[in-house]
C-alpha cells in the first residue's frame, strides 16, 4: 500500500512538472527548422545553425548571415568557446583546424604527427590551449594552437582499473567537466587531475548555464549548482521534464536558446523557470 502510494505520488509530480513546463514554452513564441541538426552560439553572440553539409552563421543583430559549406558535417567536432576564433576537428582525417571569425585558417595540422591517433574529445580550454583526449594512448594531452605538444598525462577519467572515454567536456573557470555515458560525471582540474567523479548513468548531454551544470536525457534535464571549491554540489539536483526531448542548450544574449529534438527552437530569459 506504502509502495503504491509513493508510485502514485512520483507520477503526480513528475505530470505536475510536464504540464508547468508545458504552460511555461506555450508563452513564447518558438521557431521550427526540419532540416537543422544542432544549433550553438559563439562568444559574440552569433548563432550558428547545422545542417547536413554546411553551417550558416547568423549575427545576433541579424546583420549578415555567412555559410561554410562541409561533406559531411557529422565528422566535425566544433568548439566556439575562444571568442574570434573557431576549432574545427575533423574525424575522419584526424586533423585540427583554426579559423578566424571570417572563417581565415590561422592553423591547421594532423594529430598523427603527434602520435595522437584515436580522439574522443578535441576542446580549447580557457587558457586557449587545445585538450584531447587519445584511446589508442590512453591519455590526455594538451597542446598549443601550432601543433606543439605541451604535456602528457594518463587518462584521469579512471575509477580503479576502469578507465573511461568521455566525448563531452565543457570549460568552467579552473575545472573541466565531462560526460561519459556508461560512467557519468567527471570533473579535472587544469592540471588533469581527477578531483570528483559521480555515478550518472545513462544522461545523454551536458551543457553549463550561467555557471550551473546541466544534465538532460529525453525530456528529462536535471540541474546541479556548484560548490565554493568548484564542484558539482550533487544535494542541489533539481530536476524538470519538458515536452519534447532536448538537444542542445545555449546561452544567446543572457537568455536560454534551447532546441528540441523535434526541431523547435524557444529562448527563456531564465532557466530556473523551469525548476520551481
Amino acid at each position: 500500500m506504502v509502495a503504491k502510494r509513493i508510485i502514485s505520488i512520483l507520477i503526480l509530480t513528475h505530470v505536475s512538472f510536464s504540464f508547468f513546463s508545458q504552460s511555461i514554452l506555450d508563452s513564447l513564441n518558438y521557431s521550427v527548422d526540419s532540416a537543422l541538426l544542432d544549433l550553438k552560439v559563439d562568444k559574440l553572440n552569433n548563432k550558428w545553425y547545422i545542417y547536413d553539409h554546411k553551417i550558416v552563421r547568423s549575427s545576433s543583430e541579424i546583420a549578415y548571415n555567412d555559410t561554410l559549406y562541409f561533406q559531411n558535417i557529422g565528422d566535425v567536432q566544433l568548439d566556439l568557446q575562444i571568442p574570434l576564433k573557431n576549432l574545427f576537428f575533423h574525424k575522419s582525417s584526424n586533423t585540427i583546424e583554426i579559423n578566424n571569425s571570417r572563417w581565415g585558417v590561422l592553423s591547421k595540422f594532423r594529430l598523427d604527427q603527434l602520435q595522437i591517433y584515436q580522439p574522443t574529445f578535441v576542446k580549447f580550454t580557457l587558457d586557449k590551449m587545445i585538450l584531447v583526449l587519445d584511446v589508442s594512448n590512453n591519455s590526455l594531452y594538451k597542446i598549443n594552437e601550432n601543433g606543439v605538444k605541451i604535456s602528457q598525462n594518463p587518462n584521469p577519467f579512471k575509477i580503479g582499473n576502469q578507465s573511461y572515454f568521455p566525448m563531452q567536456i565543457i570549460q568552467l573557470r579552473n575545472q573541466s567537466l565531462a560526460l561519459d555515458t556508461n560512467y557519468g560525471l567527471f570533473i579535472i582540474n587544469e592540471y588533469g587531475n581527477l578531483i570528483q567523479h559521480i555515478p550518472l548513468k545513462s544522461y545523454r548531454y551536458l551543457f553549463e548555464y550561467k555557471g550551473n551544470i546541466y544534465l538532460t536525457k529525453g525530456r528529462g534535464i536535471t540541474r546541479y549548482e556548484m560548490s565554493k571549491l568548484e564542484e558539482v554540489d550533487y544535494t542541489s539536483a533539481k530536476k524538470a521534464f519538458l515536452p519534447y526531448p532536448i538537444k542542445s542548450i545555449q546561452t544567446y544574449n543572457e537568455n536560454a536558446l534551447i532546441l528540441f529534438e523535434n526541431k523547435r527552437i524557444y529562448e527563456l530569459k531564465t532557466l530556473d523557470s523551469l525548476f520551481k
